[in-house]
């Protein structure tokens, strides 16, 4: 599956940008979830992905977009956990409801190869739109190819 960039590489996407939040509760938040991910992080790089896994599985429950996606990713590569691509295809389409757009981007690819569920070409389609609207590169490459262009 050439369009999953290897587990090691997704920690791009675990070191999280910190925003401009209005509340000491947000700040909170926002802190909490940066430690999660480095914690995640931290662990995966020692080898302990099942350790990484249940981090990262708390970040997602907790409703962190990215922790979602990356989940995903871990249920993908059957990473500190067994494989089950319809856990990642779940995990997918939550990120992906947030606007998450790496997440729109993949699970435009779950649904074009029907991994984890059912093929929907139209699915897949609306998937890598959101995503190019989103200024996602590789979605905008896709609907390009896909348009003969």
């Amino acid at each position: 599956m050439g369009y999953w960039k290897k587990i090691s590489n997704i920690f791009s996407v675990f070191s999280r940008p910190s925003g401009n939040k209005d509340t000491v509760m947000d700040d909170n938040h926002e802190r909490q979830m940066q430690e999660a991910f480095a914690a995640a992080e931290q662990m995966y790089q020692a080898g302990d992905y099942a350790a990484a896994f249940r981090q990262m599985a708390a970040v997602a429950q907790a409703g962190d977009a990215q922790g979602q996606y990356n989940l995903a990713v871990f249920y993908r590569d059957g990473s500190g956990t067994a494989r089950d691509e319809a856990k990642a295809r779940f995990w997918l389409e939550r990120a992906a409801a947030q606007d998450f757009a790496p997440a729109q981007y993949e699970l435009g690819f779950f649904c074009y190869q029907g991994e984890g569920g059912a093929q929907d070409m139209a699915q897949a389609r609306t998937w890598f739109e959101r995503a190019a609207a989103l200024g996602h590169a590789d979605a905008q490459r896709v609907l390009n190819r896909w348009r003969g262009r």
